[in-house]
């Protein structure tokens, strides 16, 4: 069963034009978890991007080449901002999801800014 969050998400990915997601990683069960919606959306070609940053390594390489799969996704890559001034490295834990649709738009969001010194 999915939480509730992510029937919304979900539900608003049904009549979108085209969507965008922002997200600190990806993992087999969060693919697993809209797998069939994106099949839907390759089926009546509603492209989409998803923008995966660094955050911890934590992304898996099978659910990135699962999402590879779709020809009506980009996938992207942001490497984390480093800092010039110190060893730290600053970066962005997030999902964000943005669609466009016939005569609105729908954002869904959160964060997380986090750093960490190298060792």
């Amino acid at each position: 069963m999915h939480p509730p969050s992510s029937l919304s998400l979900l539900k608003q990915l049904d009549n979108c034009e085209i969507f965008y997601f922002s997200v600190a990683f990806v993992t087999t069960s969060g693919v697993a978890t809209i797998i069939n919606k994106l099949q839907e959306l390759e089926k009546r070609n509603i492209k989409g991007q998803i923008l995966v940053s660094q955050y911890l390594n934590f992304s898996q390489p099978e659910a990135l080449k699962r999402l590879l799969k779709f020809t009506v996704i980009r996938l992207k890559f942001k490497a984390n901002n480093i800092s010039l001034k110190s060893s730290r490295k600053i970066g962005i834990s997030s999902l964000s999801v943005l669609s466009h649709h016939r005569t609105y738009r729908s954002v869904y969001g959160g964060s997380l800014i986090y750093s960490f010194t190298f060792r």
